[in-house]
């Protein structure tokens, strides 16, 4: 039998063998460090902080308000020095506005220095082209968010976006990623610069190139009172009775009858931009016109005096509309044509009335309110181009007139003549009415956004044939 005899180890090898029974967990791995104290507070400060004027642009763009979105986003990139090629959520956001605003405009921006492509090297034919950086790959992925986005295609949005990587720290993908959930209802948010968040009921947009807002309004109120004046006149013309109940019921019966007419075509959705100022332009305009043929003609009768007035509406109604057809007209500019002919026939009666003394002939004051009409008329259509002003520029000029006209007819009645009284009315109503135009002058930012938001698409006109049993029908759509 043979033995195996195993050599003692030395004894520094015991020493190890020992210190090694003695705390295996310290020879088997070293535990990581503690996390430091301050690493969640340390992850929080990486994030961006909120933007809520971004944050509004996102819910309005959401809630498809596209027009007030492109005026808070031109109002921040004005404020904010933001170049709108760029790649800013404010910059990005903006694009997307304005490609919904007006189909059909360009909604990518500068791609970074790192996109221009490198020359090829010497005998490197064959070489493929090296990857794009990550600023272009990311830049290049915006872009194709927003064109679909633009094109309301938020499901190929998603697709570009999902494949993007950026967490909260990116605010323009972020964004994006919002707008691209859908439109859906919010919550209402604090106004930022003057723009107020959506409502907790939204109603839906109206179709691009309609008419909204005030210009709804004015429909219905312009419409209602053309059907009152039809009324009246009609029912003075069917009765010879003071006390006949049709002198009642017509006028009733028109006013309803211009409510209902608007209200289709409000429902309808499909009245052109500006149609509605249009409508409202030639009823006071025509009406204005018709009221000093009445003073000039002196009609014995209340029946020919009301269809003077009704007749002068009605050919001012199809003369506004026909021209803002023709042309296509902004709302701001048929607001701009209004304003000018009322207050020009104001300004014609007043210098009229220092005319002829203290007494003042019909005939006199008819002829100034005609030629003060036909020239402020004349000069709004010169300018409108020029000027561009909108509609909410325009209403202010007519606080500003009627203000300045009574502030200046009170000033003259202290001279105790006509003259004094008609002067004072006239400076009043053009100093009031300049001082108000400048000082309600919207700002650039806000004027491009009204005229992107009311430039120039296919005209509504449309020409159809439908056939019927026999023949035909020719359909034609506004």
């Amino acid at each position: 039998m043979t033995t195996l005899r195993v050599p003692a180890p030395p004894a520094a090898l015991a020493a190890a063998l020992a210190l090694a029974l003695a705390s295996p967990s310290a020879l088997a791995q070293d535990p990581p460090p503690p996390p430091p104290p301050d690493a969640a507070l340390l992850a929080r400060s990486a994030e961006a902080p909120p933007d809520d004027g971004v944050e509004l642009a996102v819910q309005l763009l959401r809630t498809r308000q596209t027009g007030q979105a492109v005026a808070l986003l031109g109002r921040l990139a004005q404020e904010r020095g933001v170049d709108v090629r760029g790649y800013d959520a404010v910059a990005v956001l903006y694009r997307l506005a304005s490609g919904r605003a007006q189909p059909g405009l360009p909604t990518g921006g500068a791609l970074p220095p790192a996109a221009a492509t490198a020359p090829p090297a010497a005998g490197g034919d064959d070489l493929p082209p090296p990857p794009p950086s990550d600023e272009v790959a990311r830049a290049r992925i915006i872009d194709g968010a927003v064109e679909r986005l633009a094109r309301w295609d938020e499901a190929g949005a998603r697709g570009f976006l999902d494949g993007a990587t950026g967490g909260a720290t990116d605010g323009a993908l972020e964004a994006l990623r919002a707008v691209a959930r859908g439109g859906v209802a919010v919550t209402p948010v604090a106004p930022v610069m003057g723009v107020f968040g959506p409502s907790g009921r939204l109603l839906p947009e109206r179709p691009v190139g309609t008419i909204e807002g005030f210009e709804v309004l004015t429909l219905y109120v312009s419409t209602a009172s053309y059907g009152l004046m039809l009324g009246t006149w009609g029912g003075l013309a069917a009765t010879d009775d003071r006390r006949n109940a049709l002198r009642i019921a017509l006028p009733l019966v028109g006013l309803s009858a211009g409510l209902v007419g608007a209200i289709v075509l409000d429902r309808s959705h499909a009245v052109r931009r500006g149609r509605g100022y249009a409508f409202n332009s030639g009823l006071v305009l025509g009406s204005l016109a018709g009221t000093a043929a009445v003073i000039y003609a002196q009609p014995d009768d209340a029946v020919d005096g009301w269809g003077l007035a009704l007749g002068g509406a009605t050919l001012g109604i199809g003369a506004a509309l026909g021209l803002a057809h023709a042309v296509d007209a902004l709302p701001g500019s048929v607001s701009w044509v209004t304003t000018a002919g009322v207050w020009g026939s104001m300004v014609g009666l007043g210098l009229s009335l220092s005319g002829d003394g203290d007494d003042a002939r019909p005939e006199t004051l008819a002829s100034g309110m005609l030629i003060g009409e036909g020239v402020g008329v004349v000069l709004a259509l010169l300018t409108a181009d020029v000027l561009k002003p909108t509609p909410g520029q325009t209403r202010w000029v007519d606080v500003g007139a009627s203000i300045g006209g009574m502030l200046g007819s009170s000033l003259g009645a202290a001279s105790d003549s006509v003259p004094g009284i008609g002067v004072g009315m006239a400076i009043g109503v053009l100093a009031g009415g300049a001082l108000a135009w400048f000082a309600a002058s919207p700002s650039e930012a806000e004027r491009s956004a009204y005229m992107q938001h009311n430039a120039a698409r296919e005209l509504p006109l449309r020409f159809g044939v439908a056939p019927l049993r026999g023949g035909a029908m020719l359909q034609v759509g506004m």
